[in-house]
């Protein structure tokens, strides 16, 4: 398979530094070396910052009553 875009939903969460630094080099090895679009959730915002080309932030939950 040779994907176009990948989501991935808090890929780091619930790991140790170590394997969170080994996940962030894949996730970047997907993007600049595969050319591989990645859609990522997460509430690491140091993270978002190194990797990401655009940031989107959900500030507030709407809530339906």
């Amino acid at each position: 398979m040779k994907p176009k875009i990948i989501a991935l939903d808090e890929p780091t969460s619930d790991l140790d530094p170590k394997h969170a630094e080994i996940i962030e080099k894949v996730i970047c090895e997907l993007k600049e070396k595969h050319g591989i679009s990645v859609v990522l959730a997460t509430h690491d915002l140091d993270l978002a910052a190194r990797i990401a080309d655009r940031i989107c932030i959900v500030k507030k939950r709407i809530r339906n009553s």
